[in-house]
């Protein structure tokens, strides 16, 4: 793992993206669940 973060220094920050994208979306979620 630490060999291809070396090669690919963008993958830090794709994770720090999806991550970022995948709270968004469970904030979503919850949200809906309180309106119904």
């Amino acid at each position: 793992m630490t060999v291809t973060m070396k090669q690919q220094p963008g993958l830090v920050e794709t994770m720090k993206d999806r991550n970022r994208i995948f709270s968004a979306l469970l904030e979503i979620r919850d949200g809906e669940k309180e309106m119904i």
